[in-house]
């Protein structure tokens, strides 16, 4: 399948040990399925389809109509018009829960000040937390008086926090940048609600055979075993070593058991 997608032989083995549980993927049910559904419906041409399972191979992986729908409907409902571009950029987007990953991000950037066009031209920005680096930095802005859009999105969010303020803000002490975090109060973010399992009570496992005590050359031994097993709908095992034609004076470690 990644050979007919367009891939090399030596990249299918790097596709491979990157994401190993590649092997295990139902191929109709799942790859194609995934595949398909970004040709089909996301536009997603030959070759970006193959950059796209090259960087993130576990995009196969993805629930299509769990994961990848709800995803591709946020992104069409929120504005963006080339999908298939933004999937190049950032493939692991549609992995991203909406409710409470893209949904937050989208909120405070929209508050912020900025338009979905420079969310386009920098979507890589919903791969970063909102709490310690998209918040934080564009609150810095505002804390220097500097509009949110003076600078490419991608220079705020992407570089290390010196290299932010050396280089994007010019000189601004990172020791300042710092101090504002500390003094920058939490936020609550949602969390992502994870499907309940259904736990069921595990069955009676009974790793040793079960013995009953008692002798069973005395009379109404055979009788209780048998009531035992019965109750425990289990079978009774081979007889007793006396009816075997055991010897007096042997051990009577060989109980009879009830088979398991």
């Amino acid at each position: 399948i990644l050979r007919e997608l367009g891939l090399e032989q030596l990249e299918v083995v790097a596709v491979i040990e990157s994401f190993p549980p590649i092997l295990g993927l139902a191929i109709d049910a799942q790859i194609l399925r995934v595949l398909e559904y970004l040709e089909v419906e996301v536009n997603v041409a030959s070759d970006d389809l193959c950059k796209i399972v090259r960087a993130f191979p576990g995009i196969l992986r993805l629930d299509v109509d769990e994961q990848m729908k709800p995803c591709v409907q946020f992104l069409r409902q929120v504005g963006i018009g080339n999908i298939a571009r933004i999937l190049v950029l950032i493939p692991p987007i549609l992995g991203m829960d909406v409710a409470t990953e893209l949904v937050p991000k989208m909120r405070f950037l929209d508050k912020a000040g900025l338009t979905v066009f420079d969310m386009a031209r920098f979507p890589q920005v919903f791969s970063y937390p909102l709490d310690t680096i998209i918040r934080p930095r564009l609150m810095f802005l505002k804390f220097l008086e500097l509009p949110v859009t003076s600078k490419p999105l991608g220079l705020i969010i992407a570089p290390t926090d010196k290299d932010l303020c050396e280089l994007t803000l010019f000189g601004i002490s990172p020791e300042l940048y710092a101090r504002f975090q500390q003094r920058l109060p939490p936020i609550q973010l949602p969390e992502r609600q994870r499907p309940k399992r259904v736990r069921t009570p595990p069955s009676l496992q009974l790793t040793n055979t079960l013995q009953l005590k008692g002798d069973c050359r005395f009379p109404g031994y055979h009788q209780r075993l048998q009531q035992m097993a019965q109750q425990l709908g289990v079978p009774v095992a081979a007889p007793c070593a006396t009816a075997r034609g055991r010897k007096d004076g042997d051990e009577d470690d060989d109980a009879p058991d009830i088979a398991l």
